[in-house]
């Protein structure tokens, strides 16, 4: 993701279902990336997330890179 802005101000958004596209992944990849996509309701902050959730902030970036990846947020 490219931020013209804080990145960590930035307000993602849900545009597609996630659970199609865990087939490929472990249960524990599985488990962070619903953690991380439960989040997001389009009125958080990616800070508000990361200072919600009891994972590193470079795994929520992580995260979120990913899920913007395979086109499920934006």
């Amino acid at each position: 993701m490219e931020f013209s802005i804080d990145p960590d101000s930035y307000i993602p958004h849900i545009i597609a279902p996630l659970e199609p596209r865990l087939n490929e992944l472990n249960s524990k990849q599985r488990l962070i990336l619903r953690t991380v996509f439960a989040m997001i309701n389009g009125q958080r902050t990616i800070e508000q997330i990361k200072g919600q959730l009891h994972l590193s902030s470079q795994t929520v970036d992580e995260v979120l890179t990913y899920l913007h990846s395979i086109g499920v947020i934006e």
